[in-house]
């Protein structure tokens, strides 16, 4: 990190570009900091907020002066309060890369992220160009710690939306990372079974089931059948799975062949 200069002063709460796209927590909202209004109206602000200065490309851009790095909290705070000014800690020579782990460092401290705001975070650390070991030891976690984020950030957008709501333990996290498709859709469905009976953990078996190729019991196929039955009707598909599950004879399946072939062009001579 390079040399940092760094000053305290009142500066106008409307000239701080709060960018919630550049904060990991996200947008904040009134109701997130309502006990935290309270005490700074009983006891005043405790630490300023951290701001750099906007270069003149940015300045026009965002017609402030300085953006924050740190606080969003407080400043959100001094809106609510209706302050004008707020003590606030100049930081001169950061980069935007500089300005983001520290971002991240401060609300790492905060420990009341979720994964999902904390993974969005590590986003912009890879995106500058950093490792995911370079991670770990700038943010002063383990390397498993910032796999587990990254990984988050290859599951679709509403079984993201279920990890910021805490559904997952990061096994789960792990085993829906290496599933796709259908296979994850389940997991997530099992998962949410489990909770609902009460259990804190899904079975590691079960989880590892669905990545296991083997021999299937009947009851297992029938549970297929069912989940393409609900997502494509009943096929070919289902079909052949009955058949596996020995609901319908080989005739009857050569049968069901010969008809698909002949929709599709192709001619299928059931064998004697």
């Amino acid at each position: 990190m390079p040399n940092i200069i760094e000053s305290v002063y009142e500066i106008p709460i409307q000239s701080i570009h709060a960018d919630s796209d550049f904060n990991c927590r996200g947008p904040i909202a009134p109701i997130d900091v309502a006990d935290l209004v309270r005490d700074i109206e009983r006891n005043g602000l405790q630490s300023p907020v951290l701001v750099q200065e906007y270069n003149p490309e940015q300045k026009k851009a965002t017609g402030k002066d300085w953006r924050l790095i740190a606080g969003y909290r407080r400043l959100k705070c001094f809106q609510i309060l209706k302050k004008t000014a707020i003590p606030a800690l100049v930081r001169a020579g950061l980069s935007d890369l500089d300005a983001r782990i520290m971002n991240l460092n401060e609300n790492l401290q905060r420990k009341n992220l979720n994964m999902l705001q904390e993974a969005l975070a590590l986003k912009a650390l890879k995106d500058g160009g950093l490792t995911e070991d370079q991670i770990a030891k700038i943010i002063g976690m383990s390397r498993g710690w910032v796999q587990i984020r990254v990984m988050i950030l290859g599951l679709p957008a509403d079984i993201q939306s279920l990890v910021a709501g805490g559904l997952f333990s990061t096994e789960q996290i792990r085993c829906l990372h290496s599933l796709h498709g259908e296979e994850q859709t389940a997991l997530v469905r099992e998962i949410k079974e489990a909770k609902g009976r009460g259990e804190k953990v899904m079975p590691r078996k079960k989880m590892l089931d669905l990545k296991s190729k083997k021999p299937r019991q009947r009851v297992e196929i029938f549970g297929m059948i069912d989940e393409i039955r609900r997502a494509t009707g009943f096929n070919f598909g289902t079909r052949t799975l009955a058949w596996a599950a020995g609901e319908i004879n080989t005739l009857e399946l050569y049968q069901d062949i010969k008809r698909y072939a002949a929709d599709m062009g192709r001619e299928f001579k059931i064998p004697e």
